[in-house]
């Protein structure tokens, strides 16, 4: 089992919509872990869990300090009024 495995999960994740699809419909975890061996990745959940908490460059370059963007901005305001 490996970080390493856990990345390319999580990347594969992120870049393969019909991958990420066919996992996030498995309705039960002996399924999930049925699928990942097949598609040949090995990582406990503490190594999946350990590369979700860790943020990547591009991810920082996507924080706003908390703000929304103008047009969610704009959505919450119209809603409200």
């Amino acid at each position: 089992m490996s970080i390493e495995s856990a990345k390319k999960f999580v990347e594969r994740m992120k870049s393969d919509h019909e991958f990420a699809t066919a996992m996030n419909a498995l309705k039960s975890l002996e399924e999930a872990q049925k699928f990942l061996n097949q598609s040949g990745y090995d990582f406990t959940k503490e190594e999946l869990n350990q590369v979700n908490g860790e943020l990547q460059d591009s991810d920082l370059d996507n924080v706003t300090g908390g703000a929304f963007p103008t047009s969610v901005n704009d959505q919450i305001t119209d809603s409200v009024t």
